[in-house]
């Protein structure tokens, strides 16, 4: 689309929604049009119209729809202190400001994913991914619990025990780590995948940890 049809689109699309202002779906279109507009007055935007919808319905999908967006402004932001990171490697200062906003970023992605869990219970994808974000922030026991749940989904299976196997061996659980790593080889199919070799390499380092451990 040129610029002027996406103009032309959000402006179609916001008569239709002062016309409906209770109308979901024309609420979601019009989001829709804002967002492919892109726009930065129009990603605030969309996020006040997400949260009007969502105070004025009570449907979660508008506060989900309202944090999406606010994440995608955050991930443009590390893109860009990344870009001007590599164009000045030494420079402390943007270290520490993207390391900051990565870690922002990571707990608000967290936020989120608990929304998500605790409105659709029946989301094993939302449990895995919220599993794998606590595990990243090192809070391994209760990804671990996450990624029991979520491993009930054959979809998900293989990769949650992966990561599930590197949380057991975060917390110095060895055995239990080298059991589930072999769990989730005895269902690889392809030896020569990127998840079988993946695995196969998460237990030579589970079994390396246990040897030191047991000397």
């Amino acid at each position: 689309k040129t610029d002027d049809v996406k103009d032309r689109l959000v402006i179609a699309k916001k008569k239709e929604y002062e016309e409906r202002p209770e109308d979901q779906p024309t609420i979601e279109a019009y989001g829709r049009a804002l967002l492919d507009r892109g726009k930065p007055q129009d990603e605030l935007k969309a996020m006040l119209l997400y949260k009007k919808a969502y105070e004025d319905t009570g449907q979660f999908r508008f506060r989900q729809r309202q944090g999406e967006v606010q994440l995608r402004i955050d991930r443009r932001m590390i893109r860009s202190l990344k870009t001007k990171l590599a164009a000045k490697p030494d420079d402390e200062s943007l270290k520490a400001k993207l390391a900051e906003a990565e870690a922002t970023l990571l707990d608000k992605q967290i936020e989120e994913l608990r929304l998500q869990v605790e409105n659709y219970p029946t989301n094993m994808g939302a449990k895995f991914e919220l599993g794998k974000m606590l595990h990243e922030k090192g809070e391994h026991q209760e990804a671990i619990g996450l990624f029991q749940k979520a491993e009930e989904d054959p979809q998900h299976r293989k990769a949650v025990l992966r990561f599930k196997a590197e949380a057991f061996n975060a917390i110095g659980w060895t055995d239990e780590a080298i059991d589930t790593y072999r769990a989730a080889l005895e269902g690889v199919q392809d030896e020569g995948s990127a998840i079988a070799m993946e695995l196969r390499y998460g237990l030579l380092v589970a079994l390396q940890d246990k040897a030191d451990k047991d000397k």
